[in-house]
């Protein structure tokens, strides 16, 4: 991951520690908006594994337990701060673990039902656009069931400089054309209310085969 992200988050761990300000989220209800749209998409069950890439505070596999999901999670991070946070704070959870990874340097070594990724591609620097494709295909060649993703839309009436904004169409496109031709896009949710949708979540389903078209 890139050195000033990394630092970023170093400093906003320092500064707001176990909270949703840590990992650039306003609320742990908001957080939980996310997470519930990411669900929305895909019929994830107890019999599941699931890998979040990401994984911050350890946000997901709260929201998870709340949902009365007994899936083996594996949440990982480039960040060690959070790993031991979450370590300590899930260490009865014997269904879960947390592991160091820096997705854009290592290898997924696994391979889990379901792959998710929740707030990671709103982080702008030089190369966002570049990661962001290279980790999709990442999380696709690590996932047997599909992948769930959300990202900041491009369609919005006013950009932050200091985020990461993509084209769902762009994204939609790269999703069928080198993995599966089962793609769900969700735009019509608020995050906040007042609003414009800034968000987009997209699931892509693998089991199920590419269709050539007939001519």
């Amino acid at each position: 991951m890139n050195k000033k992200i990394h630092s970023l988050y170093k400093r906003l761990y320092s500064q707001h520690g176990s909270t949703a300000p840590a990992v650039k989220a306003r609320s742990s209800n908001q957080q939980n908006l996310r997470f519930k749209y990411l669900f929305e998409c895909a019929n994830v069950n107890s019999h599941d594994s699931i890998l979040d890439i990401g994984s911050g505070l350890g946000d997901l596999l709260n929201f998870i337990r709340k949902k009365r999901l007994k899936c083996n999670y594996t949440g990982i991070d480039f960040l060690n701060e959070f790993i031991e946070v979450d370590k300590n704070k899930y260490k009865k959870d014997k269904n879960s673990k947390f592991v160091k990874l820096n997705i854009l340097k290592q290898k997924i070594p696994y391979k889990y039902d379901w792959v998710m990724l929740s707030g990671m591609f709103n982080d702008k620097y030089k190369n966002s656009e570049k990661d962001m494709t290279k980790v999709l295909n990442k999380m696709f060649d690590a996932c047997k069931k599909g992948i769930i993703f959300n990202s900041l839309t491009k369609y919005v009436d006013y950009e932050d400089k200091k985020l990461f904004y993509s084209y769902p169409d762009k994204i939609f496109k790269h999703c069928v054309e080198n993995f599966s031709n089962y793609v769900v896009l969700k735009t019509d949710y608020q995050l906040k209310k007042g609003t414009i949708p800034f968000e987009y979540t997209m699931c892509v389903k693998k089991n199920v085969k590419k269709i050539k078209n007939k001519k």
